[in-house]
């Protein structure tokens, strides 16, 4: 068991890697300002993707020093410190300008500043009327891995891609993590695992292609898959299965972009998944249970299939088994469209200066964390 000794060792290590990276990456010209002041270290994929969005629309960021939260950003967050066009801060209320945008989690509104706009960031995406009239959420993007390694910058070329199956689902598949009941009591929704379990359990051996072991991967080569094409593995800490059947990283888009369709199925605590987004990126179309937690919503046989429940679930499986590549180059041609106007890096920057007023709310998506903020 950890001490409290080496919890904080930990944290200084962490903190001094990310402070290197930060001291010897070289900096580029002045830039828009946003400032970002942040504390709430639960939420760390999703504040690097809300950085990284603003970085990438030609801002200079600049972040606001916070020795505890500089210390708990691992994994992905690590790249931020690397960002050309990042600043950080210890005070940096003394030189803002009219045109910057003021991003926080911290209790109540920055006050008395000239910034273009202040942005308090929420986590209760759940309430039925927002707290605050003007508000936006952040568009729910790419994991970040597709981001820091510029898998995302083949992305139009992919949708180009020529097709090896018709519906595909490929995601861990760990029953503990992936059937929990917060689905059918909190959302009614299916969980990931009910999904699936269904579509195992009644479809036939015409209609389903379950890839389990690596050398099955080789069946995509001989002929079309006019199936549903299940990549099957999970994992945990304590189990895994299938592993060297998964997807690699660094092929995952090139396999979104090899089917039709993609079967959308919920994360482990929220409906929402990067898979998703990243399928929608390469223009595969989703099937989807959950529509209307997009923004603006997805809508059914234009940009995805939407369906309800268990049994229609299985009419609209094989409804699009059926499909012909008319309607379905019409559908593609919308969820790329889609894609375009709302899930690109450079949509929330958008969504924020479009808004007129100089108080805005930025709600945020973020699994467990959005859902306690519900319950408060």
């Amino acid at each position: 068991m950890l001490t409290k000794l080496d919890v904080a060792w930990g944290l200084l290590v962490n903190y001094t890697t990310n402070m290197r990276y930060y001291l010897f990456k070289s900096n580029s010209g002045s830039k828009p300002k946003v400032i970002f002041d942040l504390k709430d270290r639960r939420v760390e994929p999703y504040y690097f993707l809300m950085i990284y969005s603003f970085h990438e629309a030609g801002f200079h960021v600049v972040l606001r020093h916070d020795f505890m939260f500089i210390a708990n950003i691992r994994k992905s967050g690590h790249f931020l410190f690397k960002l050309p066009n990042l600043t950080i801060r210890f005070n940096v209320s003394k030189d803002i300008n009219p045109e910057d945008i003021i991003i926080t989690d911290k209790e109540g509104w920055y006050s008395k500043n000239k910034a273009q706009k202040n942005i308090h960031i929420s986590f209760d995406v759940y309430s039925s009327k927002p707290k605050h009239q003007f508000f936006t959420t952040i568009p729910f993007f790419m994991s970040p891995d597709q981001y820091i390694y510029g898998y995302f910058r083949a992305i139009k070329t992919l949708r180009n891609s020529e097709k090896k199956m018709k519906v595909f689902f490929s995601g861990n598949q760990n029953k503990t993590s992936y059937d929990n009941s917060i689905f059918q009591d909190f959302f009614n929704l299916m969980s990931r695992i009910e999904v699936l379990d269904t579509l195992k359990n009644t479809l036939t051996p015409n209609e389903i292609l379950i890839i389990d072991e690596k050398s099955k991967w080789t069946l995509m080569e001989d002929s079309f898959q006019n199936k549903f094409v299940l990549n099957q593995w999970s994992w945990s800490h304590d189990d895994s299965e299938n592993l060297d059947a998964r997807v690699p990283n660094e092929k995952w888009l090139n396999v979104l972009s090899e089917s039709h369709f993609f079967l959308a199925t919920p994360g482990i605590r929220m409906p929402l998944c990067f898979n998703v987004t990243e399928a929608m990126s390469v223009g595969t179309i989703p099937i989807i249970q959950y529509p209307h937690y997009y923004n603006p919503p997805l809508q059914d046989m234009v940009n995805c299939i939407v369906f309800k429940n268990q049994e229609d679930l299985m009419i609209k499986m094989r409804f699009v088994l059926t499909l012909n590549n008319v309607i379905i180059n019409v559908l593609k041609n919308n969820v790329t469209d889609y894609y375009d106007k709302h899930l690109q890096l450079h949509c929330l920057p958008n969504r924020i200066r479009k808004i007129n007023n100089e108080k805005v709310t930025l709600l945020i998506n973020a699994e467990q964390v959005s859902y306690l903020a519900h319950l408060e």
